[in-house]
């Protein structure tokens, strides 16, 4: 008996089964409701339907419909999960092409916006600091200690 060289989990190689199904977490739940309609829509026709062979015949016409059932279940939801998918893809790209531009335009405008406050506030440190260097400058030329209000 060979072994793997290497852990499962840990392999790079890809497999259909390795890889997630996406589809799986839309596509079953329609496929499943889709045939328990189907089966009751069959069970229905069978049940009110007056077949002249009696209890065999309808049991024959459940068993012998409810693959058809699940047929059409199945291709519907395939149809459904692709028409789901078909339209986030669609709402991913017009995402990408007018509310992208937006939120990047939005972005640059409060970067400006955040320079203009940071100019602002360098400027009024500045002028404070031109203050406290003028007084300290006052005071030295008149032979007093320089100001503590920094």
């Amino acid at each position: 008996m060979a072994t793997h060289p290497v852990p499962p989990e840990e392999d790079p190689r890809e497999t259909l089964l390795s890889r997630p199904w996406p589809w799986l977490r839309i596509g079953f739940p329609i496929f499943t409701a889709l045939s328990l309609a189907g089966y009751g829509v069959v069970i229905w026709y069978a049940t009110t339907k007056v077949d002249e062979n009696g209890p065999a015949g309808t049991a024959y016409l459940i068993v012998s419909s409810f693959p058809l059932a699940s047929g059409a279940a199945l291709g519907l939801s395939i149809i459904l999960t692709e028409v789901i998918r078909t339209t986030m893809v669609i709402a991913d790209w017009l995402d990408r092409k007018y509310v992208e531009p937006l939120r990047q335009k939005r972005a640059e405008e409060d970067r400006q916006r955040e320079e203009k406050v940071r100019e602002a506030g360098r400027q009024e440190a500045n002028a404070r600091w031109r203050e406290w260097n003028n007084r300290r400058l006052v005071a030295e030329a008149n032979g007093e200690p320089p100001p503590d209000d920094a």
